[in-house]
């Protein structure tokens, strides 16, 4: 699991964690946990082995769970992957980046510090043409994947991302 310093949430994550235990002789002790499942379940991702041709559109810690399907691919399936994040090479570390280059040597990484956001539906739509994907894949925030997985299927396109229904 990747957690980055990339996000409001994360940040306040990771921060909160690195003071994990706090004592004295007028405080409670304060700690963080991580819990983790015992069995990985079958995510979004699972799907994409039912197609040839995938793009995987993901952002800022999504870069995980993407890197686990597309670095075990089979080898006849051809994969293509966006990955949008802020500075990732100083946030996410050289060795995620020698991952993203080994999963997918023509990766498309988008630096939104140095560029700012860019209109990730229009990204998408434009690899999934290029690319001649049967499906695309979206691992992002709810807003940002609702937007690109609704913005495809409008236009014809097989896309898929997390359900948030609880």
């Amino acid at each position: 699991m990747v957690v980055s310093n990339a996000g409001d949430w994360t940040r306040n994550l990771i921060q909160t964690a690195q003071r994990q235990t706090l004592t004295s002789e007028n405080e409670a002790e304060v700690q963080m946990h991580f819990y983790t499942k015992s069995h990985p379940k079958p995510g979004v991702l699972s799907l994409s082995l039912l197609f040839p041709r995938i793009l995987i559109l993901t952002t800022g810690s999504g870069i995980g769970p993407a890197l686990s399907s597309l670095l075990e691919r089979p080898a006849a399936q051809h994969a293509r992957l966006v990955w949008s994040a802020r500075a990732p090479e100083r946030t996410y570390g050289a060795a995620i980046m020698a991952l993203v280059h080994e999963a997918d040597p023509e990766a498309l990484v988008l630096d939104t510090q140095a560029m700012g956001r860019p209109d990730l539906l229009e990204v998408a739509w434009g690899m999934c043409r290029a690319e001649r994907a049967d499906a695309v894949f979206v691992l992002s925030n709810e807003r940002v994947t609702r937007m690109v997985v609704g913005g495809l299927e409008g236009r014809g396109v097989r896309a898929y991302g997390p359900i948030w229904d609880s």
